[in-house]
């Protein structure tokens, strides 16, 4: 980066690498350029989303507790600047509000983020809205307000086709073919299926990231269906190479939700070596990264 670039320039490189690193999982690179790439003396507001994807880093290692403090502080500092620090203040009531779902505290993150929705639909970045809908939608959920959960969900759809984000329409189906498992509803499952098989037809994964991700979105749907089908033969097979490819990735979060459905699957297969092997190595990286309802909320069996 030029001498002579401004602020700007060098707040938004390293906030824009560090997100690139964090998807990539490289959590010590995303953290590295976030404390080595600012300008002394720079903006307090950019300092700040700096300092909140320093918190997103924390998460993604673990530290939690540190993590929550982070984003507490900082969604203080913005508020108290006002309309000048929302997208700071947005990205950071939405990752205090996964944080507190992740912990189990589910009412406390439909307090923080329902009454912040209509502002972050205009303000904040798609991933932004799609974390928090999806956080309010479950909290909801494991609460067992499912009116209240359906809405969300079809809130995060409409927001996704009225912006035609295929990405955002296909999590969004993911998380509801799982909820109409659940209830049991057969004939809802099989819509969703065909929707998600449909969409999945239109991207092909050698062609972006974004094309890659719908296509293990849609391999992991057809997975869950065998699972909840009882096709255990099906779902190990599917399960083993998204494990592979969560390994790859370094998608540490995931891998937890997969093993523990592999282990589901191996339990059916009367592997009951195997299922306790995948479980106990779940529950390992699960306590290592931190996560509560990451573990109870991958499969009904689970808890």
């Amino acid at each position: 980066i030029p001498a002579h670039a401004d602020d700007f320039a060098y707040s938004g490189r390293s906030n824009m690498l560090a997100w690139v690193y964090m998807r990539q999982g490289n959590v010590e690179q995303a953290r590295d350029v976030l404390e080595t790439g600012g300008r002394p003396l720079g903006s307090p507001r950019r300092s700040l989303l700096g300092s909140c994807m320093n918190g997103m880093c924390l998460a993604l290692e673990g530290r939690i507790g540190q993590a929550e403090n982070l984003f507490r502080e900082v969604l203080a500092q913005a508020e108290g600047h006002g309309a000048s620090y929302l997208i700071v203040s947005s990205l950071a009531a939405v990752q205090l509000g996964s944080v507190l779902y992740e912990q189990g505290d589910h009412e406390a993150a439909c307090q923080l983020l329902e009454r912040r929705m209509r502002l972050l639909e205009r303000v904040a970045i798609p991933d932004t809205v799609l974390q928090a809908m999806q956080t309010i939608a479950m909290a909801h959920w494991l609460a067992g307000r499912r009116v209240e959960a359906w809405h969300w969900l079809a809130r995060l759809e409409d927001y996704a086709k009225r912006h035609e984000l295929a990405r955002l329409s296909i999590c969004a189906l993911s998380l509801r073919l799982r909820w109409l498992q659940q209830i049991d509803d057969e004939s809802g499952v099989e819509a969703v299926v065909q929707g998600i098989e449909q969409m999945a037809q239109r991207f092909d994964a050698r062609d972006s990231y974004m094309s890659m991700e719908i296509q293990t979105i849609a391999r992991h749907g057809v997975a869950v269906q065998r699972l909840h089908r009882n096709d255990f033969v099906g779902a190990h097979a599917d399960l083993q190479a998204l494990i592979e490819t969560a390994k790859n990735d370094r998608n540490w979060r995931y891998r937890v939700v997969l093993l523990l459905q592999m282990a589901v699957a191996e339990r059916g297969l009367d592997h009951q070596d195997q299922s306790r092997r995948h479980l106990i190595e779940a529950l390992r990286l699960g306590h290592r990264y931190g996560l509560v309802r990451g573990v109870l909320d991958a499969w009904t069996d689970v808890p």
